[in-house]
């Protein structure tokens, strides 16, 4: 420290200024950490590995994995599993149950009564041998004593009862006169144009058909002569029925 005096000799200009003594000794300061070293303009910067990559970086895919499945967080808390959803479904993936579904109703009438629907219905034929003795009409007047027969010129012929309504048919009963068909088939209707062939044979043998077949919806019922058992007459029925 400078005496009194000598600080004011040295404020008037007339006594050098004394060189203060060194100063105590200081620790080394660190570097600043915004110093970069110089590098050789010709040395290629290294690239970080991943031991020096930035801490930004996300966790790898392995750490992601091990996360997911419950392992320690970054505290050392062990994570709770997620919990797990059970299901029925073999597939492991939850459905909606579907409503159960009504029966689809077969349309037509019902025949509860088990009558023979073409009783009196309107009978139609291909041919007929003599008009009004022999006629299709015949076959539903529920009289077995009358009969029709159609012409024994070609084949096919047909004989056709309409109904008069649409109805469940589950059996055609054909009633053969001794001009019986050997070949056949029982086609059913619901507009008289469009027909489903139920039944067919090529072995008849006459007497009493009786055909079962599947519930049907008809209005019309046609038998379909393609074969006959003698060429010297058509096709002859006593009855038909429906039921």
């Amino acid at each position: 420290m400078l005496t009194v005096a000598t600080t004011a000799a040295y404020a008037l200009g007339r006594t050098p200024a004394p060189t203060p003594p060194p100063p105590a000794a200081q620790a080394p300061q660190a570097a600043a950490p915004q110093a970069s070293p110089t590098l050789d303009p010709g040395t290629p910067l290294a690239l970080p590995t991943e031991a020096t990559a930035s801490p930004q970086a996300g966790p790898s895919s392995t750490l992601g994995t091990v996360a997911a499945a419950g392992s320690a967080g970054a505290a050392g808390t062990p994570r709770p599993a997620a919990p797990t959803t059970t299901s029925a479904v073999p597939s492991g993936r939850p459905t909606t149950a579907k409503p159960p579904q009504a029966p689809t109703e077969l349309p037509g009438l019902v025949n509860t009564s088990g009558r023979n629907l073409a009783l009196d219905g309107t009978a139609t034929a291909s041919t007929v041998e003599r008009s009004g003795a022999l006629g299709a009409a015949n076959t539903v007047d529920g009289d077995p004593a009358t009969r029709w027969a159609s012409e024994h010129v070609s084949d096919p012929q047909w004989l056709t009862v309409d109904l008069g309504a649409v109805w469940q048919v589950s059996q055609v009963r054909l009633h053969w006169q001794s001009s019986y068909a050997t070949g056949y088939r029982v086609d059913l209707s619901t507009d008289g144009v469009t027909w489903q062939t139920v039944y067919r044979t090529s072995q008849g043998s006459g007497g009493v058909n009786q055909v079962a077949v599947p519930k049907t919806p008809a209005r019309f019922v046609r038998m379909m002569g393609t074969a006959r058992a003698s060429a010297r007459y058509g096709y002859s029925l006593w009855e038909l029925e429906v039921r």
